[in-house]
């Protein structure tokens, strides 16, 4: 009977003394906070047209079509490289014949 009381304390006290702490990877430092705090300032006043302090859903669309823009040049970009690197080994490497 001892030892299950123990082994349900020990079960339960477990979770209590992992949320007690500061350090796990989900926890953003201050420098962190303040990183994220200061980008979603700088989107807000980007596209918060109305100036309302909320992106409202034409805003939320405006800025969504622009970060798929974005994804889709980095994504070219890294084609553009891509092919460039393999054309420029096919240079380096010898002719068979």
């Amino acid at each position: 009977m001892f030892v299950c009381a123990l082994a349900v304390s020990c079960l339960l006290a477990t979770p209590a003394v992992r949320a007690a702490g500061t350090d796990t990877p989900d926890t953003p430092s201050a420098k962190q906070a303040a990183a994220q705090a200061k980008k979603d300032a700088e989107i807000l006043k980007k596209y918060d047209k109305n100036a309302n302090g909320v992106l409202d859903p034409d805003e939320l669309a405006k800025r969504q079509a622009n970060v798929e823009k974005m994804k889709a040049l980095r994504e070219a970009k890294k084609r553009k490289a891509e092919e460039r690197a393999k054309a420029k080994a096919a240079e380096k490497a010898p002719a068979t014949s």
